[in-house]
């Protein structure tokens, strides 16, 4: 219980200490630099609700579980983004 308590005062002591260490640190400005990014708007092919399966879930016989896929109009190749909302893949 000693060790907690002391443990406890310790924190209690320095975080004060390293709080005001954070605001007072400099910026060393002389190595950034501004860069402009031109923002060009792309075509885009959207394939809404696509059924990827269809597996019996909270006592339905087969809940369709769906996904929507938004891909750029390009012939290069680009970077793969997947995003889950809540829930995982179990359902929406």
């Amino acid at each position: 219980m000693k060790s907690y308590l002391k443990c406890l005062m310790l924190f209690v002591v320095m975080m004060p200490c390293l709080s005001l260490n954070a605001q007072t640190l400099s910026i060393n400005h002389k190595d950034t630099e501004v860069i402009d990014v031109k923002i060009e708007k792309s075509e885009i092919e959207m394939i809404s609700n696509l059924v990827y399966a269809q597996p019996p879930i909270y006592g339905y016989k087969n809940k369709a579980l769906e996904m929507d896929i938004i891909k750029p109009v390009s012939k290069e190749l680009l970077p793969t983004v997947v995003f889950v909302p809540g829930g995982g893949f179990v359902s929406s």
